[in-house]
């Protein structure tokens, strides 16, 4: 019977899917051909008719697990005046079970991507295509605009039905992206270039808007933004809020004690500062609202989650990454461009290229930004060193890398591979788990992590501990 019900529950939302979809694509692929054939006559302009459409529940593990969402795939056959062309889509619904929305904080999550997609992400390129005095910038075209534009997934729509919410997005597996690194979630220094290359062009869209509009851009990004994490969010006292502050705080307190133990028996080069570090871990939940406090002129629109898992790389034919596309923009913050910077490099970058690349990564980043902003300003990059120079954006990961840390050495612990590993979320399952349960499987799973994990978090443990300023 429960699957009997199971499965009219999913027939009905591919049916509601359908129908969105036959609603809302053609009307979006009318106002994208119309902004572009403004020059041409009534008559001349396509009109659109969806011929067939194809919707299934999609393997979410093989799109990039998303636990916040669940996964649509849907074929459509839309006809012109003149052509039939298929589209390719991904739909992103909020799973129906209560207590999963709760736990995720789906709500908050889901009101973030869909205003990224149909707001924030459109005024941000819009802002950027046009000079100080309002007039769009023919005259030098932007390549870094250009670039920009290509950092996201068409969004054909944001519906809402039923208490729930819908966001559909181009397919980008069709157009040969997919999601790099190995099994532990490692990229090699060219994909990592590729990455840091387009995260600087989407941290310089937020510039180039505070330079032009700073009261728009606090008005309608900063303001906008939702507080997505549990961990982040002040007057909630619930065994969800408070199990993501103990286990992140728990886990990095625990690879900080192992660290500590190592370095001790070589020489004890880190104690000091070490124990600094420890003291402020101690009051985790303060600790990370305390490091997402904007500072000016480098606060950013930050991705909040950017990591390879929401990273997908097309390559060339030599299979070298040549280009970039970002998703799943659910937890944004606006705080320092370290937010992003440094829980990407804590989790994908190798200890070796920590060891041997730093500074050609952190120059990539850079230089990028500053390449970006200057035609973004239609400036010189000498005129933007007093306010972002490479020293200014180096204090600032200093001061704030600590967050990147504390964010992926759980991050990193909850997802090595080890079958035999509970799995801590799986105690939701039966309902909310209790403060102590959470605590008690966080500790059996550092204990069957593997010394592997260890090798890999104890280089960047001693990056962080000696780059930080206290």
């Amino acid at each position: 019977m429960a699957d009997n019900r199971r499965d009219f529950e999913l027939e009905h939302k591919l049916k509601v899917i359908k129908e969105i979809i036959l609603a809302d694509v053609t009307s979006y692929l009318a106002t994208a051909s119309g902004n572009q054939t403004k020059h041409h006559s009534k008559e001349d302009k396509p009109t659109y008719r969806v011929l067939d459409c194809n919707v299934k529940l999609a393997d979410r593990f093989q799109l990039g697990f998303h636990a916040a969402s669940v996964m649509y795939e849907a074929v459509t056959n839309v006809e012109d005046n003149k052509n039939q062309k298929l589209h390719y889509i991904i739909v992103k619904t909020m799973p129906d079970s209560a207590v999963i929305r709760k736990l995720q904080n789906t709500p908050d999550l889901f009101f973030n991507e869909s205003k990224a997609y149909s707001e924030t992400i459109p005024l941000l390129l819009q802002m950027c295509a046009v000079s100080s005095d309002g007039d769009l910038k023919v005259e030098r075209p932007s390549r870094n605009l250009s670039a920009a534009h290509d950092l996201f997934p068409k969004c054909y729509c944001v519906a809402r039905y039923s208490g729930n919410e819908m966001i559909v997005l181009q397919n980008l597996s069709i157009f040969g992206y997919r999601f790099g690194g190995d099994r532990f979630m490692l990229l090699d220094y060219e994909h990592i270039v590729v990455a840091l290359e387009g995260l600087a062009r989407f941290h310089a869209l937020s510039y180039g808007t505070k330079k032009k509009d700073f009261r728009s851009f606090e008005e309608r990004v900063v303001a906008q933004i939702r507080d997505g994490r549990s961990f982040v969010k002040r007057r909630t006292s619930d065994t969800i809020t408070e199990g993501y502050k103990i286990i992140i705080g728990h886990v990095a307190m625990m690879v900080l004690d192992r660290f500590n133990e190592k370095q001790l028996e070589e020489g004890g080069l880190y104690t000091e500062k070490l124990e600094r570090v420890r003291r402020r871990v101690e009051s985790c939940p303060e600790l990370i609202r305390e490091l997402l406090v904007p500072e000016e002129p480098l606060a950013v629109l930050c991705h909040g989650d950017f990591n390879r898992n929401n990273i997908m790389f097309r390559y060339d034919s030599d299979n070298k990454p040549c280009d970039v596309k970002f998703i799943d923009f659910q937890t944004p913050f606006y705080a320092s461009p370290a937010i992003d910077l440094s829980f990407f490099l804590f989790v994908n970058a190798s200890p070796e290229l920590w060891a041997n690349r730093w500074n050609d990564m952190f120059s990539v980043y850079h230089r990028t930004l500053l390449d970006a902003l200057s035609e973004f300003l239609n400036c010189s990059q000498d005129t933007l060193q007093s306010e972002f120079s490479r020293e200014a954006f180096e204090r600032q990961f200093s001061k704030c890398l600590l967050y990147g840390f504390l964010l992926a050495t759980c991050f990193i612990v909850e997802n090595a591979a080890d079958a035999e590993k509970p799995k801590m979320f799986e105690l939701y399952n039966d309902g909310i788990p209790t403060v102590e349960e959470l605590f008690n499987i966080m500790q059996e799973v550092m204990n069957l992590v593997g010394i592997d994990v260890f090798d890999r978090v104890f280089p960047f443990t001693a990056e962080m501990v000696g780059r930080i300023i206290p």
